[in-house]
């Protein structure tokens, strides 16, 4: 009989349309988001029949519950839930049981649609009867508005119908429940494990466009991030845990992203690693992990975080019951370490230990969109239903392009196809019509179960570009490049060399880049590129015809063709140029500046050192060439001077000898000698004296 009181119930989750299409206005809000509003109010119901469920069936939706039991909580088999897509609330016991029920469902109302009036349905058994309270409740107390009685009998469901006024549950200032506590951000799971010899692994059905890699290798993390951010992509969670999972990698995804500007999470994994499946970990080693992550990052300013609260991530948290995790934040908390927590699971009761709720993996269904908007509605409508917790919880949406564990050993071989784009869009849909406050992407490099949007050997930029596109739509936004080209000719030898530059200084990619010279007989191509990230910079030579002497040069008209990741094309014209060559003579030092410049441009031109020693033994002697001004087309005494390039240009540095040193050498010597002399000369002197003395006294 349980069972076909389950079945009956499942049947009749169908709900009847209202005609009606007026919307309640609401303080602030748009009509066409009614949703984004709630009003507060109260059912208790009782009832002695083994099944009963009360329905909304006309003139508002059920956005949020609160389910207390108030008499009969050890009744057999008693099962008490709600369905926020079906607007249905229901009592379930063991068959033909007749055990008084009583329960408080506090709910928050919205969508006040209809002619006025909003529509009840109350179902049940053939034993016993269900009675209902009916309460507004936007204020700090409940006001009873009306309560009906359904104890009739002799059918399959014995249902009863009562309506009450739209203005009865609208008294009071209605509750804003919608996303904008929160930056909207988009984050893509990221996986860190990554060597080598996993490339040739036969579990990899895809291999990375950008080759074999290294996950712990800077350039690549750089790389990859480059690559997010151009798709509108804000932050990576990084998959993290304290035994299996290479923790050195996070310290130089870390420092690569500071210097990106790009946020960083972790993906806190709760299930122990067995073979290729997870089991719940212990209670005790959940809480040393999460020590070890606050002793490490903390209080690291590279970390993300959330009114000074680090933001973890959390996998699979029903794998542990609320109480489990309360006790395991709870301790963390009374460490010193305080954390903004977002579990992955579809059950709100978490919500009283996480500060929000994501789901990691969500695949097209017939309810995808209904089961996520209800989840939405439920993270935004608690702490309207949940005074002891007032603080706005977070929502947060989940895309995936498609799902393939069928060559993972252990699994059991689901697989979900990708469908050309198609599985990765009816997510998004259902994801941004859950007015999310975030955006999760499933995943940027998860290779093993194919959900990578990284760029593929398979899917090329496909769903990069895709991302584009969604995370633009769901943070108002463009990604769009922009190329800057420059023209330089150089020469080597006696050939000459046209060097092309392409920067794109956009904050988007520019796809199919492609650089063009017109010519009055040909459009030829000097440079092109599949892709194109903001900041990187394209480099083409190719050979040139350079006139003798000081003729002038004219480079011919071209342009730049491009694509951006919305499918726009673009085109920009590069002029004509004519060019004049700059000459620079030197006999001493090193000069800087020679070349070609286009017309009315300035050039610098440098000259350094500006003393050079002379050759042989001059300059062993200290005489110097010193540089004394520029001459020709230019009169400068600085060595580092500009030139204005109207014509072809010619300059020579002038170099003097300077003496200097020489002079006081010579100087010094001749003193030494004097010096010498004067003391031989003295000493001389002295000796002839004693001798003089010497004959005197004989």
């Amino acid at each position: 009989m349980r069972l076909v009181a389950l079945l009956m119930l499942a049947m009749l989750l169908t709900l009847q349309e209202c005609t009606a299409s007026n919307v309640v206005s609401m303080p602030g809000a748009h009509v066409q988001n009614p949703s984004r509003w709630a009003y507060r109010a109260l059912f208790e119901v009782t009832t002695t029949s083994d099944w009963t469920a009360t329905y909304l069936m006309c003139g508002a939706n059920l956005a949020g519950y609160r389910l207390e039991i108030i008499e009969g909580g050890k009744a057999p088999k008693l099962d008490v839930g709600a369905s926020l897509s079906k607007n249905s609330i229901w009592i379930l016991k063991r068959s033909l049981d007749t055990t008084k029920v009583t329960i408080k469902a506090t709910i928050a109302l919205t969508n006040m649609t209809g002619n006025g009036r909003i529509t009840f349905e109350i179902l049940k058994g053939s034993l016993g009867f269900t009675s209902l309270i009916l309460y507004e409740y936007n204020g700090q107390n409940p006001i009873e508005i009306t309560a009906f009685m359904n104890s009739r009998s002799g059918s399959d469901k014995n249902s009863q119908s009562f309506s009450v006024t739209t203005d009865t549950l609208i008294q009071g200032k209605p509750q804003s429940i919608a996303s904008g506590h929160y930056e909207k951000l988009v984050w893509a799971f990221y996986y860190p494990w990554y060597n080598t010899s996993i490339w040739s692994s036969p579990y990899v059905s895809d291999k990375a466009l950008i080759g074999a890699y290294e996950s712990s290798d800077a350039n690549v993390i750089d790389k990859h991030i480059r690559m997010a951010k151009s798709a509108g992509i804000d932050g990576f969670i990084v998959s993290w845990c304290t035994d299996w999972c290479p923790n050195q990698n996070l310290d130089t995804i870390l420092n690569v992203a500071s210097r990106e500007n790009f946020k960083i999470t972790i993906y806190l994994e709760s299930l122990a690693k067995e073979g290729w499946l997870g089991r719940p970990r212990a209670k005790a080693s959940l809480e040393s992990m999460l020590l070890c992550f606050f002793q490490r990052y903390g209080k690291d300013s590279r970390y993300y975080q959330i009114d000074g609260r680090p933001v973890v991530f959390v996998w699979a948290v029903d794998s542990q019951s609320v109480e489990t995790w309360q006790d395991i934040i709870g301790n963390v908390s009374s460490s010193g370490y305080r954390g903004f927590y977002i579990g992955e699971t579809t059950n709100i009761n978490y919500l009283q230990v996480f500060n929000g709720i994501h789901l990691y993996g969500t695949l097209p269904s017939e309810d995808l969109l209904a089961s996520t908007r209800a989840l939405s509605l439920s993270v935004r409508s608690y702490g309207l239903l949940h005074a002891e917790q007032p603080t706005e919880k977070l929502w947060a949406a989940t895309l995936t392009p498609g799902y393939d564990e069928r060559k993972i050993p252990q699994r059991q071989g689901f697989s979900f196809p990708r469908d050309n784009g198609t599985t990765y869009q009816k997510t998004f849909d259902a994801a941004l019509k859950s007015d999310p406050d975030w955006i999760l992407i499933t995943s940027f490099n998860e290779w093993y179960e194919n959900t990578h949007i990284e760029p593929s050997e398979t899917y090329g930029w496909k769903y990069i570009d895709l991302t584009t596109v969604y995370s633009s739509e769901f943070k108002d936004i463009r990604l769009v490049p922009s190329l800057k080209v420059s023209r330089m000719v150089s020469l080597q030898g006696q050939e000459g060399q046209l060097k092309v530059a392409v920067l794109n200084s956009g904050n988007g990619s520019a796809i199919e880049v492609a650089v063009w010279s017109l010519t009055s007989t040909a459009n030829r191509s000097i440079g092109t590129t599949d892709r194109l990230l903001p900041g990187e910079e394209m480099h083409h030579d190719s050979p040139l015809n350079i006139p003798l002497g000081q003729s002038p040069l004219q480079l011919p008209p071209g342009e730049v063709t491009y694509k951006d990741a919305y499918g726009h094309d673009h085109r920009s014209e590069l002029a004509p140029a004519l060019l004049y060559r700059l000459l620079i003579n030197s006999a001493y030092g090193s000069t800087s500046g020679a070349g070609w410049y286009e017309a009315n441009t300035v050039a610098r031109i440098t000259v350094s050192p500006t003393a050079v020693p002379a050759l042989g033994v001059a300059g062993f002697l200290g005489v110097r060439n010193v540089f004394e001004d520029w001459n020709g087309d230019v009169s400068a005494a600085a060595a580092n001077t500009t030139i204005v390039m109207d014509t072809p240009k010619t300059v020579t540095a002038l170099w003097s000898t300077d003496f200097t040193q020489l002079y006081i050498v010579v100087g010094i010597m001749i003193a030494v000698i004097l010096v010498i002399a004067i003391v031989i000369c003295i000493k001389k002197r002295n000796c002839f004296k004693d001798k003089e003395s010497q004959l005197k006294l004989q």
